[in-house]
């Protein structure tokens, strides 16, 4: 055998062990990382008893800031923009009581059919993974690697939606410490070549941080001109 035909096939050898190899660590990266095993990691994460969860969201219109205060069954999330706040939910009695403030509007509701709170985008990643379980040619999840947030080792996954007139393409970054998901990114456009970005949600989590005043108790004096509506 001439030294050039075995030259010509030790590189074959080494090509093909190259493929098998590249091959087997995409299966494994699917195998771990595909929609089965994400979701999984997503549905295993809990909502802590003292957490502040800091949110903010940047989209077309404006900035703004949601501060979620949880402590042992009581909650109390404040939305503002820039210059002043804009809604307040308080919850208390273990989450069976709940109070939204609507300050723009000056409207005041209680409800008593409440749910305990979800940790954040957790419903929203749910009801799109059974979508895309449901029907892949509509919706598509994919893989995108991974990412570091703000010193955090995290997953990078996406949702593609065809199901209107328009692509939609949702990004989640999932910490792989805490399975939370620490931010959001969302693109429309009328195909994947004209995707324009919409919105950005960012998510940080202080554990074990909370006060009792951090949350307030709800005082209807507080409100004197505002008009009250029980549900």
């Amino acid at each position: 055998m001439s030294k050039l035909k075995k030259i010509c096939i030790s590189i074959i050898i080494i090509l093909l062990i190259v493929g098998i190899v590249f091959f087997t660590i995409k299966i494994f990266i699917n195998s771990r990382y595909g929609l089965e095993s994400v979701s999984a990691q997503i549905n295993s994460a809990t909502l802590p008893t003292n957490v502040h969860i800091k949110n903010v969201v940047n989209s077309d219109e404006n900035t703004q800031y949601v501060d979620y205060y949880i402590k042992d069954g009581s909650l109390y999330i404040c939305q503002k923009n820039d210059s002043s706040i804009i809604v307040e939910t308080l919850q208390d009695k273990n989450f069976s009581e709940e109070w939204i403030v609507l300050h723009t509007d000056k409207l005041i509701t209680k409800t008593t059919d409440t749910k305990a709170p979800e940790l954040p985008l957790k419903n929203t990643f749910s009801t799109l993974a059974e979508k895309a379980k449901k029907s892949k040619e509509i919706v598509k999840y994919k893989y995108c690697g991974k990412d570091n947030i703000e010193g955090k080792e995290c997953i990078k996954v996406s949702f593609e939606d065809s199901s209107s007139n328009k692509i939609e393409m949702m990004y989640f970054y999932i910490d792989l410490e805490t399975n939370y998901i620490v931010k959001y990114e969302y693109y429309e456009g009328s195909d994947k070549q004209q995707l324009n970005k919409k919105q950005t949600e960012t998510y940080d989590y202080e554990m074990d941080s909370v006060v009792e005043e951090d949350i307030p108790k709800f005082d209807i004096h507080n409100y004197p001109d505002y008009q009250y509506t029980e549900k």
